[in-house]
């Protein structure tokens, strides 16, 4: 059929394909895209039922797409209780959560001593289109300030906090009452916070089902002696060995916690009879990644981890959500542990493609100058310290396992004080990395809530071993004991505070100095509580030198300030994206730049104080075999390994095939195949024992078998329809033999073998397997062999005989990504399109999971040996061995 197609909407599933790429229009065949005139035909391919991964674009550039990191809470929407009973502010639990990976839970208050909690998933356009509703109502550009309270007391506060593409807090005193009386003389609250709050507050989604937590807190005091003759009935856990001899708050989990939950029906507290001693009982539900601290009820807030990070993406505009297909078990299968915390039989060993040389930094945090005379840089991303002389030769590299360093200084005793940025806590480590203390127990703001991005950022040391630290995006220094013991909080001038705090230090003579960035204003205090101030532009980081002289960074500019505090110099470097600095023992300026990228060959860089280089050393580029982010990889029976590198999002080199053997030495790196650059968005590998490699390029509808000193060996395939033509090629897989190749074709709803020459073996339809989008595929010994389907949301197993078992993950919220099967152990894995690794014995009975943090989706492969390969996709692949 020909037609004129004016406007062209593709979808495609999440899957494997992540990006979204335009197939070729065929004379006689639409490949799944449909045009906004031309109804589907049967020749056309379904469009998916299931919403994530949709992509609509109506031009060659199409709309504005948002990218972020994202942490576990996307949204969270909770009070905290005015003047009211203890038990009720205790127990309060969050209005609304919307996490990263689609799971949603709410409470519904039924009255003023019962609640219902209940929990739901939605797909992502849906987490999206709420995002985008937040967006559009202008919370983003809601700030505190903006907000006036009602003038009333004895009431709660509102929490609201929206984590996506842009980050915003807001803590509102009485913002219920305001909304309900702002017709009685009350100053009217804003209708951007309005319209958020009833975004919020309303939405339930319509598959919402009760909450059964796998951990609740426990709140336990004795209760009067005429109170209820309710017999607590459990006899693991009892009251009497839970409660202490005060009032008690406990946790606990597992089956304990199913069976307490159950005794409360949808009330928050009641009263027990345990033996001769009656208590009084509040329950608190804990939701995922919910940081448990014991604290008093009113001003309780749930906090939550910020890791493990996933990797989102929503469409600039609002897209249509379509109904989300049950996921359908046509052969339940027995499940031999519960996915709840299990962890798969594996171990990690190693992993390929480690940015780990010598002298080279990946994701380094703090640099700092040593009493020694030396350069001590955090290199975060490989686990270790760092040492380089000041004119940049490598001294020593110091295993430091989890220390995520943002920020250093060192004790007089020759220690060194860190701020720990992933676990939000200040350590104190030797000059060798071993931890000595770790604490994180201080006050929070005076509007009584932290914001859950306001991680520790810088830190320094002054008199009596003082240790100041700031939030990240706060605006007060806290000041600590060296062994963690608080003592103050300093927000500046009473007159005119500090806020946007980003950067603190100390010099000799006691000095501290605090960069306030938006106020473009650097205050210096000195210990008798005199303070001065300087101006500068968008200030961010400060290096005291210890004669009271200091050198500011602002974006790309750095100045010189005497002691008196008049500028000196300055001097511009654009490339320059500053990451963190310190005072060497000459009192020269050491800068390290920005090493999250690659790219860069001199990360860190040594100044006089005119800015005249002195000394520009380290690295983040790749090395030879080093890659990106890649969109596929394959592990053949000898040990070696073929990567798809598509480079990163900030810095696209170009796609890239990257072959590495077994030990991860490169081999080669091609950036064409016989002239042939890699346009397409995706690909997929299926390697072979004699270092070849079968290359699909779902773009042009082709499979390559690539020999090791990178020229085809032979190449088939077109897009059509017809036998052996291939129109939206979802992945491929060799069998065990290596005679034939299996490709999944979703474009054509089928599953054809070919040999190695392209001939067409066997060819099998969706229809007949009972599968709607087979979007990975693996193959066994027998000929079985096993897809998952994105639609579906299953695994599903297809022998030889025409017999078909199927099992859905035990993750209820996660689609399948990828599939790879070790015969000999009988284990088939799963990878997730979440952050999980899931492991199945050869029946389906469910054996464990293990996480990846960085996910879109996990990829898995097995290698010799039963070795398992998985990777998220992000710079590294790693390698686990099975314990069992």
């Amino acid at each position: 059929m020909n037609q004129r197609v004016t406007t062209v909407r593709c979808y495609l599933p999440e899957g494997k394909l992540k990006k979204l790429f335009w197939l070729l229009l065929i004379v006689g065949s639409v490949v799944a895209c449909t045009s906004a005139n031309a109804p589907a035909t049967s020749t056309q391919a379904a469009v998916p039922t299931e919403s994530e991964g949709m992509a609509e674009q109506e031009s060659d550039t199409g709309p504005e797409e948002y990218k972020w990191e994202a942490s576990p809470v996307l949204i969270s929407l909770q009070s905290t209780a005015g003047f009211t009973l203890y038990d009720y502010a205790w127990g309060l639990t969050p209005h609304l959560l919307v996490f990263s990976d689609g799971r949603v839970f709410g409470t519904q208050w039924q009255e003023f001593d019962s609640r219902l909690i209940w929990q739901a998933t939605i797909p992502p356009a849906e987490v999206c289109n709420l995002l985008l509703q937040v967006e559009s109502a202008g919370f983003f550009d809601f700030r505190q300030s903006d907000y006036v309270e009602p003038g009333v007391t004895d009431s709660g506060t509102t929490h609201i906090t929206v984590q996506a593409w842009r980050t915003n807090s807001i803590s509102a005193y009485a913002l219920e009452f305001a909304l309900v009386n702002d017709d009685e003389g009350y100053e009217p609250v804003s209708p951007t916070l309005a319209e958020t709050y009833r975004l919020l507050s309303e939405f339930q989604p319509a598959n919402a089902q009760p909450y059964q937590p796998e951990r609740i807190g426990l709140l336990i005091d004795l209760a009067p002696t005429d109170a209820s003759d309710e017999i607590w009935p459990l006899s693991n856990p009892s009251l009497n060995e839970l409660f202490a001899d005060d009032s008690t708050e406990v946790v606990i989990d597992g089956q304990e916690a199913t069976e307490v939950y159950t005794l409360f029906e949808d009330s928050y507290s009641k009263i027990f009879l345990d033996g001769e001693t009656k208590y009084w009982v509040v329950a608190r539900p804990l939701f995922p990644h919910e940081i448990w601290s014991e604290t008093t009820g009113w001003g309780r807030l749930s906090q939550f981890e910020t890791s493990p990070k996933v990797d989102l993406a929503c469409p600039g505009q609002l897209a249509p959500v379509p109904q989300v297909t049950p996921t359908i078990v046509a052969t339940p299968l027995p499940s031999s542990r519960s996915p709840g915390g299990e962890y798969a039989p594996l171990e990690y060993i190693t992993a390929i493609g480690r940015r780990d040389d010598p002298g080279q930094l990946y994701n380094a945090g703090a640099v700092i100058g040593t009493p020694q005379g030396d350069i001590l840089v955090a290199d975060n991303g490989n686990d270790r310290w760092q040492r380089f002389t000041l004119d940049g030769a490598l001294l020593e590299m110091v295993p430091v396992p989890d220390s995520n360093a943002h920020s250093m200084a060192f004790l007089p005793n020759g220690n060194l004080v860190l701020a720990n940025w992933w676990r939000n806590t200040v350590e104190i480590r030797t000059p060798d990395g071993n931890l000595l203390q770790s604490f994180s127990d201080w006050p929070e703001p005076e509007d009584g809530y932290r914001d859950p991005t306001d991680h520790i950022d810088m830190l320094a040391v002054g008199f009596n071993n003082k240790i100041y630290t700031d939030e990240r995006g706060g605006n007060r220094i806290v000041v600590l004991n060296a062994d963690g013991t608080f003592l103050e909080v300093w927000h500046g001038p009473e007159s005119n505070p500090l806020e946007d705090v980003t950067d603190i230090g100390t010099d000799a003579a006691g000095n501290l100095f605090a960069v306030s960035r938006s106020q473009n204003r650097i205050l210096k205090q000195a210990p008798d509580g005199t303070i001065q101030e300087f101006t500068f532009d968008s200030p961010a980081y400060i290096a005291p030198r210890p004669d009271g002289a200091f050198y500011v960074a602002g974006y790309h500019n750095i100045a010189y300030f005497d002691a008196n505090g008049d500028q000196v110099s300055q001097w511009l470097d654009e490339s320059l994206d500053i990451r963190n600095m310190s005072v060497a023992i000459d009192d020269s300026l050491v800068v390290l730049e920005g090493t999250f990228e690659s790219g860069l060959d001199g990360v860190i860089h040594r100044y006089d104080e005119r800015g005249t280089e002195l000394a520009s050393f380290g690295t983040t580029v790749l090395q030879p075999g080093q890659f990106e982010t890649h969109v596929a990889f394959s592990v053949s029976s000898a040990g070696d390994v073929w990567i798809v590198d598509t480079g990163s999002w900030e810095e696209p080199a170009g796609t890239r095939l990257v072959h590495v053997d077994q030990a991860d030495q490169h081999l080669n790196t091609f950036e064409a195949i016989d002239g042939q650059e890699f346009t397409c968005d995706d690909y997929f590998l299926a390697a072979l024992a004699d270092q070849s490699v079968f290359v699909a390029d779902p773009c042009l509808g082709t499979v390559t078998l690539v020999a090791a000193d990178g020229h085809a060996v032979t190449q088939w395939g077109e897009p059509g329809m017809g036998t052996g033509q291939l129109n939206l090629i979802a992945d491929i897989a060799l069998a065990p033999d290596e005679q034939s190749l299996y490709v999944a074709d979703m474009g054509n709803d089928r599953i054809t073998q070919f040999d190695l020459a392209g001939r067409v073996l066997a060819e099998w339809s969706s229809e007949q397997i009972g599968v709607q989008e087979p979007i990975a595929i693996a193959v066994a010994l027998d000929g079985t062999f096993l897809l998952l389907d994105d639609a579906l949301q299953e695994v599903i197993v297809w022998s030889p005989q025409g017999e078909s078992t199927r099992w859905s993950l035990p993750v209820s919220n996660e689609k399948p990504n990828d599939i790879a099967l070790d015969e000999r152990r009988r284990r088939i894995y799963v990878g997730g399109s979440d952050i999980n690794l899931h492991a199945f014995d050869w029946s389906g009975n469910y054996l464990g999971r293990i996480t990846v943090s960085d996910s879109s989706g996990v990829m898995v492969n097995v290698g010799p040996d039963g070795l398992v390969y998985r990777s998220a996709g992000y710079y590294q692949i790693q390698v686990f061995r099975p314990t069992d």
